[in-house]
């Protein structure tokens, strides 16, 4: 009984002692007026911790179409494609209006993959294009302007403000490398001279007889342009400004000499010729002696002509390098290379001797 009673006790005092335990509260008591104590050194501030905003998931692109030509109307209700590139593949293609300001806005493009805009605007029988920058959750939207100009039948005064013709020669022949410059000095794109077929051109470049493996570059696509008559001819129209032509081709040689003819589709207004000082004798004709000058591959001999008018031809006639033929081994190794051989020798003989000493298996014989 008295066991009993002490136990009884015991747990009395322990459900008390939880009791009291339980309405303390834990840790100390904060003053709610307190001024909070200050972060450790160097730890950021909490403004600095907060989460930043969450990414764009979505993008718009403004396209505005600019008259370009003086005195014309206002671009108004103009069709406009919208062509998005991801990794040089179209992902979306888009057909809008512009308004009467000539303007609209996409908006809601989904940016779960980055892309490129490409717009074109049709006008006046010429299609106008522009390419924007990536478009991605860091970079939602984008402004388009493309600036568009009236069309003329009338040729404009359009030279070659510049004609850069690089020559190297090799037993082979000439590797040419020309780099030309045009210039529509007016506010309106030619739209070119009919073709008689259905057609335009607005540029017409006389190639060099001979010349093979054609390649074209810069503004000159391969898919707008035409070889007749041994004429390389451009069937786009010519927009005011700059246009930037590049050219590639290759010209044999034969009986160790090779001939280029470069004639000028019009006026050029300035115009250099680069050939290697050294490793092939060539004679210039139509051009002045530019002198001697340093180059990233070697010295360079330059040959110029400004104001040349169309139909100015410049002739170049190489006498082509030999072909380089490979050193013979010098003499003193050669006891290392009979030697070697020698080695050779003995070891395949060896090898021989073992394999035909063989033991070969019988041949059954015929019953």
């Amino acid at each position: 009984m008295r066991l009993r009673s002490i136990l009884l006790a015991g747990l009395v005092s322990s459900l008390l002692a939880f009791v009291v335990h339980a309405q303390t509260p834990l840790g100390p008591v904060r003053d709610p007026n307190a001024i909070p104590p200050a972060l450790p050194p160097g730890h950021p501030g909490l403004p600095e911790m907060a989460p930043a905003s969450q990414p764009s998931s979505h993008g718009s692109i403004t396209i505005r179409a600019i008259q370009g030509t003086e005195d014309a109307p206002a671009v108004a209700g103009q069709p406009a494609t919208v062509e998005l590139f991801h990794r040089d593949r179209i992902i979306r293609k888009l057909d809008v209006k512009l308004d009467d300001k000539g303007a609209t806005v996409l908006s809601g493009l989904p940016l779960s993959l980055p892309f490129r805009p490409l717009v074109s605007i049709g006008y006046q029988n010429v299609i106008y294009r522009a390419t924007g920058g990536v478009m991605d959750t860091d970079h939602p939207n984008q402004d388009v302007d493309l600036v568009v100009y009236q069309a003329t039948e009338q040729p404009p005064a359009w030279h070659l403000h510049m004609r850069h013709v690089i020559v190297t020669p090799s037993p082979d022949g000439l590797k040419v490398t020309e780099m030309l410059a045009l210039t529509n000095p007016t506010d309106r794109t030619w739209l070119g001279t009919p073709d008689g077929q259905g057609g335009r051109t607005t540029l017409s470049i006389v190639m060099p007889a001979g010349a093979e493996h054609l390649e074209l570059g810069g503004d000159l696509p391969q898919q707008y342009t035409k070889f007749q008559d041994g004429k390389l001819m451009n069937t786009l129209p010519m927009p005011p400004g700059d246009a930037q032509l590049e050219l590639n081709y290759f010209i044999h040689g034969k009986d160790g000499q090779a001939k280029l003819n470069v004639t000028a589709p019009g006026l050029v207004k300035r115009m250099v010729l680069f050939v290697p000082a050294e490793g092939a004798s060539v004679k210039v004709t139509g051009l002045e002696d530019g002198g001697i000058h340093d180059a990233q591959d070697g010295k360079m001999q330059m040959y110029k002509g400004a104001d040349l008018a169309a139909g100015h031809e410049t002739v170049l006639t190489a006498i082509l390098p030999a072909a380089t033929v490979p050193a013979a081994v010098a003499s003193s190794d050669t006891p290392k290379i009979i030697a070697g051989i020698g080695i050779l020798v003995v070891l395949v003989g060896g090898a021989v001797f073992i394999v035909w000493k063989m033991p070969r298996p019988a041949k059954a014989k015929k019953k």
